[in-house]
């Protein structure tokens, strides 16, 4: 209906289109069922070539969406190319390839904005571009294009070094930034920003810096112009040569008598032949001088000299150059390097049209192949992501050389164009890419240029035809049922759209005189027989490509249409345990051959695309009859899982998947079939393999009468990457979402369900259903409450909680080929004892007993290694023991020979004792960079390591150390997927004794949006990085802010440590914290928010959330104030994960307010609440509410008040609150009442004595933690309603601007009041405030009640004047100087101002529903 009516206001809407520039900020708001389109015109498309742009739109209220097309605005919402879903934060980024595919001229783009709710959001574009790679002594040259950023990228070499930047440009803005984080960038914002320790703008041409103390720091340059101008960028060390690159043209300047010095670096190549040098003299007279061995060769000191050209040929040397100046001349060096390599000699990576290649290039050239199929103009795009690139072209016409500084035809950094009517125009291309850097990484692509639009089969074509006009298509053609459908929009008042076929490889335009088939109904057909491709004379190569030529036309006006094209009966067969990874382009029909066995049909979209995906069994000849159909009964579209039974009537099972549209663009699913269940023992774990995005499932059923199940669930390589579900009853299929328990305790990779309530788990089947986070190979087992005995293999470990005195046995057969084998026992908590037997033939297996001959009979403390002789023909079975003695143990054993070498785990030390010369082998697996620590007790020894397979020679390794201290080794991995890394140690004293250990280097990192509650576990020392991309721009005189709430939900706040930065600005403006959370009040400027959590003592659960204001969102404990004015809405959003009982406090500080709620967003547009908090509005609010599992919107909304700001509006400030409880009943706000509502307060000198009614307990059954209240005394400045402002006594980082006047006090246990004194030495009339506070447990929550008392004045001067008034009136009846001199000794001993009573009337609030 959404979709729909916005098709409707977009198609009848006014053309009224907004305009803006890149990297200008739209502010701007959105009716509901609306929609706003902004014209982004380009003034210069050629800043755009081989740039990212990006479109960002980040909403403040509601849930807009953006789309982006280029050059002609749709008149339809879903004829936007480029679009998002989410929410919460969208960003599209359009790659210069993906508008190339489309034919975009990047003159104008159409940005179109919207909502089916009332929104405000903020709009961006801009362009990205690579970051270039500076290296010292080595100049770069460019072009800037007007009003964009180009930023280079410096490594410093040595931990302390001077370091000069040279920049020539005119007119143009440097800046230069520090960085530790890889994500570092300047933007718009930096060069508008001022100066910082870390970043500041360059003014000078020349600049000079001391790099010291920061070993992981980098430097990044950023240039920006208000017009297109060239630049010129060197960055020197104290070494007086300049670097040159090979096929670089370096443009200088030299005095007259003056020399400038030159190296060049010949690489140790073989293949290299000579390099050359060769001078271009723009202006002057100036000569140079070569030689191999002389730094500085000068006229009398060199080996050869020329005014044209130097030749160097020998390899593996620095050759040194220098130019001498005659007269004051400009000059150029251009660096060639010849070689023997040819064509034929050299691989080369096949380009297709249209397809970006992204490559990580090993060495210094790349090369790349293009094979073209028609004669057409085209184009070669190389679009850097780091460091600096040349790319050289050359056509098959010319000699064999490779493509490179010696041999080109086409030579440029980004772009090359080739047309048809170039001289040296062939049907095949040769392309060299140049890395000028150590590392990369580039996109290559080419594209082919005409007026006919490429599509797959599959892919929908969207288009619009205006009138007497033709668009012109092509598919591929195979020899297969094709169906092709066309589809007007209903709202064309015509409907006359033609569509002409042409199978005819010559006839690419086919038209009205000349086609194969004419269109001009719905729908048709094409047989595969009409789908033969004949021999197309029009080719240039051999390859028989054939493709079938479209073309649409309408004669009688504009009409918008879709052309659907699909492959008729296009199945694809499944294999069980063999997913295949699809996209959303097409209905696809899948099927697999039945095994009179039970089967688990899996689909998960990667994306968040959904789909109808329906199982049924069918005949294989006929695939549209069903005879049984089977669908999946998941609540969650993302992932559905469908269960076969097991069958022998049924040889074939379809599954058919449809698409729902629209889908995210580029997203894709899997699906696989596995044998639904596999069957766990107590003596055998399974080995297996888990596909990301799919769960499988195993049983274990009970027979007997146990506590808690303990399921074992080793993950080779590491990390978290599985999730485990568990459900009773051999039917269930637990998932992510929907299982029957929660585990009842989570010890690293051991899952432990407990019967808490019973006496025992029931008799029943349970099902484990593990879905995998990512690709993982794994080892699941399971353990009881009882004896076990475990089959064992070498290489895989077991990680088990050994209960007190109750054995494991664990059962392994020998391989006599490896001559010996290791049992390795690591003891992580407690003490293990180990004993072990060889069985023979009349051994009982159940136990070992006093009677046998041990092999081994130890206690271990914390790890220890036992090798043990293997049999010499036969294969011998030992049985092992392990048992924990002194209290529980948590252990891991594993079994190891030299074919499976010791594995090392995360932080885990391991001690070994080497002989000279002797050798030990370790294996580590990861997907990331590791880190190897190495204690030395004794000795001294050397360290290979190698990564991806077995280290056979010690040349093999892919680093080596000696070693003779305490050392860590960081290894940086080549591969990113889960790999073997193996780490050898060899002694070099006479014997070395020394610890290892190695530990993964991977950093958790999430991204985080506006609005969107997120939950995290982090593990005791684990660090997780959070990252939130702000857009938001300010002007200097605008101030925004975002709030960051945080809530340890199990702990206190005081077990997380958080660093917050930007990449721009210190953010943190203040911040509050509170027993169990904190919140953070930062500063909101464009750029990226890093924010890093670590957990210090114990594992902790948190919840996290950024909000900017207009959506508020509440965390449990977390105080938030706001001011407001009458009728002003202020919205907050509450998360709840479960049915729970919500306490919701909302306290104004003058006059009345009225709370509401809803669960439907929708509704708060539309002013619908079925949540009402009271029946008449009050100062303080405190209401219990019962509610399910959801999202939920609050609107607080001001309705009177007595105080007013300096615009006449009635104004008043008030915090509100709420928890969350899931257990327990909550304790009423009648619990407890105050003694005799009544505050006293007098002054003695300058003390301020305050006396305060205690809080008595009613209900008696409460267990109470503390009863205090808050006290705050504040000067009458302002409005009053400020002086309840600080109800919280938490932790505030700011200035405390209440200083000495603000104080937390316990109540007195010894009396009904409670006293609390101030000194107050002026006489200025103040504000008193007191609230109280009532803490108590509820289950595993502490529940806080809140008593305000009413805002007390405390007018001194008042007082006194009443007091002189009495006086005069008591001397007229008394002794004027006897009373008088009476009363001035009382006004010396004490004067006592009394404060009438105050009536406290607080009343419990309650809700009603309307449904």
């Amino acid at each position: 209906m959404y979709a729909l009516l916005l098709m409707l206001g977009i198609a009848t809407a006014n053309d009224a289109v907004k305009s803006i520039s890149l990297n200008e900020l739209v502010d701007n708001a959105i009716d509901a069922y609306d929609y706003k389109v902004y014209r982004l015109k380009i003034h210069n498309p050629e800043k755009l070539q081989n740039r990212t742009l990006i479109v960002q739109l980040l909403p403040q209220i509601g849930n807009p969406k953006v789309a982006v097309e280029c050059d002609t605005q749709p008149k339809l919402l879903d004829y936007y190319e480029w679009q998002t879903e989410s929410w919460f934060m969208q960003q599209l980024a359009i790659s210069y390839q993906e508008r190339q595919a489309l034919n975009c001229t990047d003159n104008d783009f159409y940005i179109g904005v919207s909502s089916e709710v009332v929104s405000g959001y903020q709009l961006i574009a801009y362009v990205l571009d690579g970051i270039q790679q500076l290296e010292y002594n080595i100049p770069l040259s460019g072009e800037l294009i007007e009003n964009e950023i180009i930023q280079f990228k410096l490594k410093p070499i040595q931990e302390a070094e001077q370091i000069t930047f040279q920049i020539t440009a005119n007119q143009v803005e440097k800046f230069l930034k520090k960085c530790t984080s890889e994500d570092c960038q300047i933007t718009i914002s930096d060069f508008e920003s001022n100066d910082t320790d870390t970043a500041i703008h360059i003014t000078q041409s020349s600049l000079s810096l001391i790099h010291q103390n920061c070993q992981y720091c980098y430097y990044l340059i950023g240039l920006k112009s208000d017009n297109k101008t060239h630049f010129r960028i060197l960055a020197k060390r104290r070494e007086q040569h300049i670097v040159l690159r090979e096929g670089e043209q370096e443009q200088f300047y030299v005095e007259e008598g003056f020399l400038n010095y030159y190296l060049y670096n010949i690489p140790n190549d073989t293949n290299i032949k000579s390099v050359k040098f060769q001078l271009t003299q723009y202006n002057g007279s100036c000569i140079m001088f070569g030689s191999l061995s002389n730094q500085y060769p000068d006229d009398s000191n060199h080996e050869m000299k020329s005014s044209s050209q130097l030749k160097a040929t020998n390899n593996n040397q620095t050759f040194y150059m220098s130019i001498y100046g005659y007269t004051h001349c400009q000059y150029g060096i251009y660096t060639q390097v010849e070689r023997f390599q040819t064509i034929n000699q050299t691989y080369f990576i096949q380009l297709q049209s249209g397809v970006p290649q992204q490559y990580l290039p090993g060495n210094q050239y790349s090369f790349f192949q293009i094979q073209l199929t028609q004669k057409q103009n085209f184009s070669i795009t190389l679009q850097n992501i780091e460091g600096n690139y040349i790319m050289y072209v050359k056509s098959n016409l010319i000699n064999k050389e490779i493509p490179d500084s010696n041999s080109y035809q086409w030579k440029d950094s980004k772009h090359i164009q080739i047309n048809i009517d170039d001289p040296n125009y062939a049907k095949q291309y040769y392309i060299g890419v140049q890395n000028l850097n150590d590392h990369g990484e580039f996109i290559i692509q080419y594209i082919l240029h005409g007026d006919i639009e490429f599509y797959q089969v599959g892919q929908q074509i969207i288009g619009t035809v205006a009138k007497k006009k033709f668009r012109y298509y092509k598919l591929p053609m195979q020899s297969r049922n094709l169906t092709i459908i066309k589809d007007i929009y209903s709202g064309n008042d015509i409907g006359d759209l033609e569509l002409f076929i042409s199978f005819d490889q010559k006839n690419t335009h086919p038209n009205i005189k000349n086609f194969n088939i004419y269109l001009n109904g719905k729908n048709i057909t094409i047989p595969d027989s009409d789908l033969q491709c004949q021999q197309n004379s029009t080719q240039i190569n051999e390859q028989n490509l054939c493709y079938i030529y479209m073309s649409v036309y309408s004669s009688s006006g504009t009409i918008f249409y879709t052309i659907t094209t699909k492959y008729n009966n296009s199945r694809i067969q499944l294999h069980e345990g063999y997913p295949q990874t699809m996209t959303f382009e097409q209905e696809t029909l899948f099927y697999y051959i039945l095994n009179q066995k039970e089967i688990s049909v899996q689909w998960y979209s990667y994306g968040g695309s959904q789909a109808n995906v329906e199982a049924y069994y069918g005949n294989k000849d006929n695939p549209d009859l069903k005879y049984e159909i089977f669908n999946s009964h998941s609540y969650f579209t993302q992932f559905q899982s469908i269960t076969i039974p097991e069958s022998d009537k049924y040889q074939i099972l379809y599954i058919q998947v449809k698409p729902i549209e629209p889908h995210f663009q580029n997203d894709t699913y899997t699906i696989g079939i596995y044998e639904d269940v596999k069957l766990l023992t107590l003596s055998d774990p399974i080995i297996d393999n888990i596909q990301k995005g799919l769960t499988k499932y195993y049983k274990l059923t009970l027979t007997q009468d146990v506590k808690l199940i303990q399921v074992n669930i080793h993950i080779k390589g590491g990390g978290d990457l599985v999730i485990p579900r568990i459900s009773k009853g051999k039917d269930k299929r637990p998932n992510q979402f929907e299982f029957d328990f929660y585990w009842t305790e989570i010890l690293g990779s051991t899952y432990i369900l407990e019967e808490q309530l019973d006496r025992y788990l029931p008799k029943d089947d349970y099902i484990i259903g593990v879905f995998g986070q990512a690709d993982c190979e794994i080892q699941i087992s399971y353990n009881l409450d009882d004896a076990k005995f475990f089959n064992a293999f070498l290489g895989f470990p077991f990680d088990i909680i050994f209960p007190e005195n109750i054995p494991h046995y664990y059962i392994f057969r020998d391989n006599p080929n490896d001559e010996q084998f290791r049992i390795i026992v690591f003891a992580l908590q407690g003490r293990l004892q180990i004993r072990a037997k060889k069985l023979n033939a009349h051994h009982d297996f159940t136990n070992i007993n006093s009677n046998d001959i041990l092999l081994i009979n130890e206690i271990v403390d914390k790890q220890k290694s036992f090798q043990v002789i293997t049999c010499d023909q036969v294969s011998c079975i030992y049985v092992i023991e392990i048992t924990a003695i002194l209290g529980g143990s948590k252990g891991l054993i594993e079994f190891s020979s030299q074919l499976y070498q010791t594995t090392l785990y995360d932080d885990l030390q391991w001690q070994e004792v080497l002989n000279e010369s002797q050798t030990s082998q370790y294996r580590f697996y990861s997907r990331d960079d590791i880190q190897v620590n190495i204690q030395i007790i004794s000795g001294d020894i050397k360290l290979y390591l190698k990564e991806g397979q077995e280290l056979k020679h010690n040349d093999e390794a892919d680093l080596t150390k000696r070693i003779s201290n305490d050392t860590s080794i960081f290894f940086q991995k080549k591969n990113s997927s889960n790999s073997l890394i193996v780490i050898k140690a060899e002694s070099l004293a006479s014997i070395s004794i020394f610890k290892i250990s190695a530990s993964r280097q991977y950093k958790k990192s999430y991204t985080i949006h506006l609005g969107q509650m997120m939950t995290y576990h982090i593990k005791t020392h684990e660090t997780i990085f959070l990252q939130y991309q702000s857009i938001t721009q300010t002007t200097d005189n605008q101030t925004k802010f975002i709030n960051l709430q945080i809530q340890n939900i199990h702990q206190s706040i005081d077990n997380l440590y958080f660093d917050i930065s930007h990449n721009s600005i210190k953010p943190i403006n203040y911040y509050n914290k509170y027993p169990k959370a904190i919140s953070y009040h930062l500063y909101d400027s464009f750029g990226l928010y890093d924010i890093s959590i670590k957990a210090l003592q114990n594992n902790s659960l948190i919840r996290i959330i950024i909000t900017n204001g207009e959506l508020n969102a509440l965390i449990d404990n977390i105080s938030q104030y706001q001011l407001t004015k009458i009728g002003q809405p202020n919205y907050y959003e509450v998360f709840l994960q479960q049915k729970s009982k919500l306490f919701l406090e909302v306290f104004t500080c003058s006059g009345y307010i009225m709370v509401q709620g809803t669960k439907n967003q929708t509704n708060l547009a539309k002013q619908i609440f079925e949540i009402q908090m009271m029946n008449s509005s009050q100062e303080h609010i405190q209401s219990i509410l019962y509610l399910e599992a959801g999202t939920y919107y609050f609107l607080v909304k001001l309705i009177s008040s007595h105080t007013q700001d300096e615009n006449k509006n009635k104004i008043s400030s008030y915090f509100i609150k709420q928890q969350t409880f899931d257990q327990g009943e909550i304790i009423p706000q009648t619990s407890f009442e105050i003694s005799n509502k009544s505050i006293d307060w007098y002054k003695v000198e300058n003390n301020l004595i305050v006396h305060i009614p205690n809080l008595i307990q009613v209900k008696k059954d409460i267990t109470l933690i503390r009863i205090y209240f808050i006290v705050r005394i504040q000067q009458a400045i302002g409005e009053k309603s400020i002086a309840c402002m600080f109800e919280s006594n938490y932790v505030n980082n700011k200035t405390n601007v209440y200083g000495k006047y603000t104080q937390t006090i316990d109540q007195n246990i010894q009396s009904n009041i409670t006293t609390v004194t101030f000194i107050i030495k002026d006489q200025q009339t103040k504000y008193l405030s007191v609230v109280g506070k009532v803490q108590f447990q509820i289950e595993n929550e502490i529940e806080e009640l809140t008593y305000p008392f009413p805002i007390i004045e405390m007018n001194y001067s008042n007082n006194l004047q009443e007091s002189t008034q009495q006086w005069i009136l008591l001397g007229v009846f008394l002794t004027i100087l006897l009373i008088a001199g009476f009363l001035i000794y009382l006004n010396i001993k004490k004067q006592v101002h009394h404060q009438n009573h105050n009536q406290l009337n607080i009343e419990m609030n309650y809700q009603t529903f309307n449904n």
